[in-house]
């Protein structure tokens, strides 16, 4: 198996191990003060699991070694950034910010999408491309410009 998954967007790095990890239910562990930031990205791990893999997972607020999941907020370096891993010891998404963990967790919700209950292990790591992508009322977020805003609306 040293296909790439399908991943959109299309990841920046990606390093594949070769071997899988086999989901077999357990806990999602959601480590942030407070947890709650998290609970609707948690929310969605929990489905996507229970839909893709067939499996239930209860979540949990703060540390846990017993997690095969675990989420937390931690330092990217980016805005909206994260790091995913899937290692023999069980998954990882550290988000810059709450925004930045729910994108690793959509990455992951690909996977599982793709791969069932058998997640290749792997490391990967994102930070947005554009951060600001659109206008409101006429407030624009850089990179764009008035054509480019007035251009959506023609």
């Amino acid at each position: 198996m040293t296909a790439q998954p399908n991943l959109l967007p299309i990841p920046r790095s990606l390093k594949r191990t070769g071997d899988t990890l086999a989901l077999n239910g357990g806990l999602i562990a959601l480590q942030a003060d407070p947890a709650a930031d998290l609970w609707f990205t948690g929310r969605r791990i929990q489905l996507a699991l229970k839909v893709y893999a067939g499996l239930d997972y209860e979540i949990v607020g703060g540390a846990n070694d017993a997690a095969l999941v675990t989420v937390t907020i931690g330092e990217t370096g980016h805005s909206q950034g994260y790091r995913l891993s899937i290692a023999p010891g069980g998954i990882s998404i550290i988000g810059n910010d709450p925004p930045g963990a729910f994108y690793g967790a959509a990455t992951l919700i690909q996977l599982l999408q793709e791969y069932g209950a058998a997640l290749p292990l792997l490391a990967h790591g994102v930070r947005p491309a554009i951060v600001n992508i659109g206008s409101i009322l006429g407030h624009r977020g850089l990179p764009f410009n008035s054509e480019y805003c007035a251009s959506k609306f023609a």
